[in-house]
């Protein structure tokens, strides 16, 4: 049956469904749904933060990164601008991001930057390969977590 679907409307479809494992991404995180967020990678994933300096390697690493962020930067995650081409069971995919913190009585921008990412077709899921995390700025009020 998959043989009658025209090429397009299965890309269109892959395309929407890695928008929605982007989407995920930043609200398995706001939502502390770690499990949920382990899941969301291949065995081997690996994420660049390049503000931190660092690789993390594996789902569990990738995680234990994301636990031991500050309270003071936590917040919501926004991902805007999402670009995905797919090409067979790989695609790349990059977005902007921003994330808005609690500063007192008010909500400002924690940090923003760029998503650069490889996605792998694991059946009938999208899991993130690579993602590159580009911080462009963040607050200088906390301590930067490698």
């Amino acid at each position: 049956m998959a043989e009658d679907i025209p090429e397009a409307i299965t890309e269109v479809d892959d395309q929407a469904e890695i928008q929605r494992v982007l989407a995920e991404y930043c609200h398995a995180a706001d939502e502390f749904r770690f499990d949920d967020f382990e899941a969301l990678f291949t065995s081997d994933a690996i994420v660049t933060a390049l503000l931190a300096g660092k690789t993390y390697r594996g789902p569990a690493e990738i995680r234990a990164f994301l636990e031991k962020q500050p309270a003071e930067m936590r917040g919501l995650h926004v991902t805007v601008n999402p670009s995905v081409t797919v090409s067979g069971n790989e695609a790349r995919a990059r977005a902007d991001f921003f994330v808005l913190v609690t500063r007192g009585d008010s909500s400002v921008v924690g940090a923003w930057g760029r998503y650069r990412d490889r996605l792998v077709r694991r059946g009938d899921r999208w899991l993130f390969a690579e993602r590159h995390v580009e911080t462009q700025w963040r607050l200088k009020d906390v301590a930067l977590v490698r």
